[in-house]
C-alpha cells in the first residue's frame, strides 16, 4: 500500500465510511502498517475546552517529523464543565510506537494500546475514530484533528 494514496482517498472521499474506509481495509498490508489508540495519561487536567484543544493543535505540530510514516486522528471528547478527554487513533508504517515517541515527546504522555486482531469489532472502532464527527464511544466530540 503506499501510503500516500491512502491520505489522498482519505482526504477526497466525502463518504468515509462508505467508500475511503473500504478501500483502506482492502489495501492496507498489516506485515508493514499497525494501528493504535491512544489516550492522555493526564485527562483529569484537563478543565478547560479552548486549553485542551490547543493541547492536541501542539501535539500534532510536534509529530512533523513522522508525517511521512504515519496517519491519526486526535480527539477531544466531553463537554465544558465535565469530563474532557484526549484520545486517538494511528496508523503507523512499522509495527512499533517508537518512532512517535522519538520524534514527538510528549508522545510519552499517552497511553499507547496497539491493535493485535483486526477483526471487525476493531475495524468498526477504528472507523468510528477515523470517520465521527459528532460522538465517540458515547461521548461528543468538541474538537477533532486529522494528522496526515
Amino acid at each position: 500500500m503506499k501510503f500516500d494514496d491512502w491520505k489522498v482517498c482519505y482526504s477526497n472521499t466525502k463518504d468515509l465510511l462508505g467508500k475511503a474506509m473500504p478501500w483502506l481495509w482492502e489495501n492496507v498490508d498489516l506485515k508493514d502498517y499497525s494501528f493504535w489508540f491512544c489516550k492522555y495519561n493526564y485527562n483529569n487536567e484537563n478543565k478547560k475546552m479552548f486549553m485542551t484543544c490547543n493541547a492536541v493543535s501542539g501535539f500534532l505540530q510536534r509529530s512533523e517529523a513522522m508525517r511521512k510514516f504515519s496517519f491519526g486522528v486526535m480527539s477531544v471528547v466531553g463537554k465544558e464543565g465535565s469530563a474532557i478527554e484526549i484520545v486517538g487513533c494511528w496508523m503507523f508504517r512499522g509495527q512499533s510506537v517508537a518512532h512517535m515517541i522519538e520524534a514527538n515527546p510528549d508522545a510519552e504522555y499517552y497511553t499507547w494500546t496497539k491493535v493485535e486482531n483486526l477483526d471487525a469489532a476493531a475495524k468498526a472502532r477504528i472507523s468510528a475514530y477515523w470517520c465521527n464527527e459528532d460522538e465517540l464511544e458515547g461521548k461528543p466530540i468538541a474538537d477533532g484533528k486529522v494528522f496526515k
